[in-house]
């Protein structure tokens, strides 16, 4: 059992490791296409971090979960309450970081799970 929680802990770390990476180049992309994040004269920095901080709790809350139907209620709250923090204001950003953060948590998930089976399958044998 601790070698399961251990490896969707592990699963999930990356997950949280690929957002940063994964940040860094799609600022990079939105200041190449949009110009600079403050273009429209609001600084929104803050609430970046706070969408960093919410995913990583996401992550840790996931991994420690063991079924599945409350993983995906933890992630889609997660995805919507991005959604309305930055909806009104920055849809483009909204939409970006709502993907960016499902789709991890998501690929995470899947990814636990298959490595739960082989784990599973190995202490079987």
């Amino acid at each position: 059992m601790m070698m399961r929680i251990a490896a969707g802990l592990l699963v999930h770390f990356f997950a949280c490791v690929i957002y940063v990476v994964l940040n860094y180049y799609g600022v990079s992309l939105y200041k190449y296409m949009f110009g600079g994040l403050t273009s429209r004269g609001v600084s929104i920095g803050i609430a970046m971090y706070l969408i960093f901080y919410l995913f990583i709790v996401v992550n840790l809350i996931v991994a420690l979960v063991t079924k599945i139907s409350i993983k995906l209620i933890v992630l889609c709250f997660m995805m919507t309450a991005i959604l309305i923090y930055l909806l009104p204001l920055y849809p483009v950003r909204a939409f970006a970081y709502s993907i960016l953060t499902g789709g991890l948590t998501a690929l995470a998930i899947f990814v636990s799970r298959k490595v739960d089976e082989l784990i599973l399958q190995r202490s079987g044998k």
